[in-house]
């Protein structure tokens, strides 16, 4: 009889967004997003003495981020780190446009999940260059906005051409009309699509791929097809371009919570499904 095997058996961790759609150009969140990311997820600002720190996802879940900035006191986004791998960290050293993570020592949070407030005023963050392929992109966000009057931007993907502001960029209430909206490489190439529900409401899911050669973008919103303009050719230039968040490059600034924000520099419209669904799931 041969002897026992005593082994004990460890259950392998299911993997986590980034590992089974991979590829990202960015990834932002306050969650951990890959097995293999083992880096903070923010760097924070304490507003009582401006001492900065960095934070996992697991330090702001078990209160360790909370204890460090203090009752009563706030805390700071200084820079949000890319959970890719590609280094493409978002900031801002300026104090007063930094967004908010910790408010009067009570975490800031969307549906019981922390999230990151930007104020509608001069919030932003910004990365140094984005490496958006020539051809195509997409995009993965949960957010909330707390405006219905004021046209705001969540994502902007800055172009190189002075004809070419918004390579790429996500926006709610579009001119004011309680609508989210698409825009790609230029203002021929809009997408919006009006909608009471994507404001002061729970958290929305947005997906968004668009073509960068031929200018047409699709859009969902929880799961829901939103593709409903024709919209024109235009050369989009050269691939590296800063991304902003919450702002358009200094104006529309974004007022309510970014709990999460993914960019691909490719097409992927084939794991849409899967990774909406991992961020219904969580959020």
């Amino acid at each position: 009889m041969s002897p026992m095997n005593n082994r004990r058996l460890v259950p392998t961790q299911e993997p986590l967004l980034l590992d089974y759609a991979p590829g990202a150009a960015a990834a932002y969140s306050l969650r951990k997003l890959s097995l293999s990311y083992t880096g903070p997820v923010v760097t924070v600002r304490r507003a009582s003495d401006d001492a900065e720190a960095d934070f996992t996802a697991s330090e702001i879940d078990d209160g360790t981020l909370l204890g460090w900035v203090g009752a009563g006191v706030s805390g700071f986004v200084k820079t949000w780190h890319d959970q890719s791998g590609e280094g493409n960290d978002a900031t801002q050293t300026t104090t007063g446009y930094q967004p908010r993570i910790v408010d009067a020592g009570t975490l800031e949070t969307e549906g019981g999940k922390a999230a990151v407030r930007f104020d509608g005023t001069d919030d932003e963050m910004e990365t140094a260059t984005f490496p958006l392929g020539v051809e195509f992109a997409s995009s993965f966000s949960v957010t909330r906005s707390n405006d219905s009057a004021t046209e705001q931007v969540i994502l902007h993907v800055r172009g190189n051409q002075a004809i070419d502001t918004r390579l790429f960029s996500l926006g709610l209430n579009y001119a004011g009309n309680d609508s989210i909206a698409v825009n790609v490489v230029s203002e021929t190439g809009l997408l919006s699509h009006t909608g009471d529900f994507y404001v002061n409401s729970s958290a929305i899911i947005s997906s968004v791929f668009a073509d960068m050669v031929i200018s047409t973008p699709l859009l969902y919103i929880l799961g829901v097809s939103l593709d409903d303009t024709t919209h024109r050719t235009r050369s989009v230039g050269s691939a590296n371009r800063p991304i902003f968040i919450g702002s358009r490059a200094g104006e529309y600034f974004y007022s309510g919570t970014i709990s999460e924000l993914i960019i691909y520099p490719s097409d992927m419209t084939a794991q849409r499904q899967r990774i909406e669904g991992d961020l219904a799931w969580y959020y």
